[in-house]
């Protein structure tokens, strides 16, 4: 994953999708300084509609 050192800066708002415990432990860790937002959805055109407030997105693949 990309991160700059901007976005570490900033108190953003991130959404996370599909991700484990294991990997919500360690962004809530590494990112204490975002504002992240962990979703059960899958994020698609379906759902998109309900993080327009998000500043950025990490999504998950298994």
């Amino acid at each position: 994953m990309l991160w700059s050192r901007s976005m570490r800066d900033k108190n953003m708002l991130v959404y996370v999708f599909e991700t484990k415990e294991w990997e919500r432990r360690y962004l809530t860790e590494i990112m204490k300084d975002t504002e992240l937002k962990f979703s059960e959805d899958r994020l698609n055109k379906d759902t998109v509609h309900k993080y327009k407030d998000a500043e950025a997105v990490i999504v998950f693949v298994d």
